[in-house]
């Protein structure tokens, strides 16, 4: 069948998607992914057998008018229209309705751009003993008027927010979580032209456009959590509500939820009253190259380092906030001697060799730029232990389960790792590493410095115990789960095509000319 996918990623799309999309396509099925175009990119690629389409944001309904712009147009045509055919003394009051509707927009507009200065303004011209009675009556008029709408709203405001459950299609005062924005309606337009059989939206982003397609079309949707959304720390109080509305509302229109572990599972069970979030991990395969050379020494032949030097290995993004690496780099200069920092990723690394330099650190501490992620698990393999020291800024920090971790575990790399709810799960459950309190340079040095104390042997323990368990947190345990809710999902849907062998043609990859355009050619 065919299946489309909905992320808002670009140039670098998330590898557990990819890896999502090979496993359907390895069982028959099409898949087009809808990606977001940003300038550079192509409308459109081939990563292996998965079709990739860069969504451009629709120039029109990004330029579209407002209702009072297209009102006022109206009224200017009908005013012509009038001015041309009606006879002068038709056209006088209508002159004194335009005067009238004119006024009437000049105070809704000062009202809504300045309620607090109004009413007060209004106020004390209601008691202005030199104003004249009559004035001062119509001007108290307009403030109770006021008044009472502004009341009204806010009782409104009150009551939904008592519900938090406002419906698809409801206005809500102060965002509008329930109106599509631009990038909502380019996603559903394009969804709803390759005529799916199934949706399947990755994250909170893509869900509104999901739900929408997936009920036109009348097809099942399910719905891919890679994080708690809303539980981003850098959105506002004011986004996080917006989201969580939308979430709340949406949820209940899909026919399966997938999230990362089990705890954002049930954390979203609890907030949204929702069925049961089934749980794909962030797992990755490990490499065939791997096999055949476990243990690959990729770091001390990039960095010239000396066989003797053990390499402690952070992958990824160097966030400035919230992943504790500005304390784990100035951590390096406590830590064992023979001990090498090696950072591995994207992001500013001078920012990081500059706090190396003023700690005293930067001989033993490297950053490098990013691999592709098809060669990430040989370079990871090369390093003595992996560090994930993550700090519980929010919610999605706290009970994390990144990328790294699978990585790691992928690798055989033993890990040490902050002491954070899931991480401990895995990590001290299945004896892959240790948990530490990662929080300060002096915690992070002492941590460092008993993972490789030989008299421990943590390290050693730690690698025999992924070489034995390993195997179980890879990707093809996880493909398997992601076929059976796949199979739950088309066993419950009522659209009896979706048993049987896919009905829509393949289409052509991108560059190809199909035979019907080759012979018009």
């Amino acid at each position: 069948m065919r299946i489309v996918m909905l992320t808002d990623d670009s140039s670098s799309i998330d590898r557990r998607i990819l890896l999502e999309a090979d496993s359907l396509i390895a069982k028959g099925h099409e898949i087009i992914l809808l990606a977001r175009h940003i300038d550079g990119l192509p409308d459109g690629a081939r990563i292996n057998e998965l079709k990739v389409e860069y969504v451009k944001l629709n120039p029109y309904r990004l330029a579209k008018p407002a209702f009072r712009d297209f009102a006022f147009g109206m009224a200017r045509e009908i005013k012509r229209f009038v001015k041309k055919r009606a006879p002068a003394s038709a056209w006088k009051p209508l002159r004194r309705s335009k005067a009238f509707l004119g006024k009437t927009y000049l105070w809704v507009s000062m009202v809504r751009s300045a309620p607090e200065a109004y009413v007060r303004r209004d106020a004390t011209r209601t008691f202005d003993s030199w104003t004249p009675l009559h004035r001062r009556a119509a001007i108290g008029a307009r403030l109770m008027a006021i008044m009472a709408i502004g009341a009204a709203a806010q009782t409104v405001r009150f009551v939904r927010a008592l519900r938090n459950t406002p419906k698809v299609g409801q206005v809500s005062f102060l965002a509008q979580p329930m109106k599509p924005h631009a990038w909502d309606q380019a996603l559903i337009d394009r969804a709803i032209y390759y005529d799916p059989d199934l949706i399947h939206a990755h994250d909170l982003p893509q869900l509104f456009a999901g739900v929408t397609a997936a009920r036109k079309l009348g097809v099942p949707l399910i719905y891919d959590a890679h994080e708690v959304y809303p539980e981003i720390s850098t959105l506002t109080p004011a986004e996080q509500e917006f989201l969580v509305i939308r979430e709340r509302t949406l949820v209940k229109h899909c026919d399966a939820l997938i999230t990362v572990n089990p705890f954002c599972g049930e954390f979203m069970e609890k907030r949204y009253g929702c069925k049961p979030f089934n749980v794909i991990t962030n797992a990755t395969e490990r490499t065939p190259a791997l096999e055949a050379n476990p243990r690959p020494r990729r770091f001390h032949e990039r960095l010239g380092l000396p066989p003797t030097v053990r390499i402690l290995c952070y992958q990824g993004w160097f966030s400035k906030d919230g992943r504790g690496l500005a304390e784990l780099v100035a951590a390096m200069a406590d830590v064992r001697h023979d001990v090498h920092l090696v950072m591995i990723g994207y992001g500013d690394h001078d920012y990081f060799r500059d706090i190396a330099k003023r700690t005293g650190g930067s001989a033993r501490v490297h950053t490098l730029e990013a691999v592709p992620w098809t060669e990430l698990l040989e370079w990871s393999a090369s390093a003595d232990v992996g560090i994930i020291p993550y700090q519980p800024i929010d919610f999605n920090h706290k009970f994390c389960s990144p990328n790294k971790l699978y990585e790691f575990i992928a690798a055989r790399l033993p890990v040490l790792a902050n002491d954070l709810v899931y991480l401990r799960q895995v990590v001290e459950g299945e004896g892959f590493g240790l948990v530490r309190n990662l929080t300060d340079p002096k915690g992070m040095a002492a941590a460092i410095n008993e993972m490789f104390d030989p008299a421990t042997d943590i390290v050693g323990q730690s690698r025999r115990n992924l070489m034995a368990k390993g195997p179980g947190w890879e990707w093809p345990v996880e493909a398997e789960k992601l076929l059976r809710i796949y199979d739950g999902v088309i066993a419950s849907s009522r659209d009896e095509r979706l048993r049987g062998p896919p009905v829509h043609p393949r289409l052509p990859a991108a560059g190809e000319i199909s035979l019907v355009e080759e012979a018009a050619q």
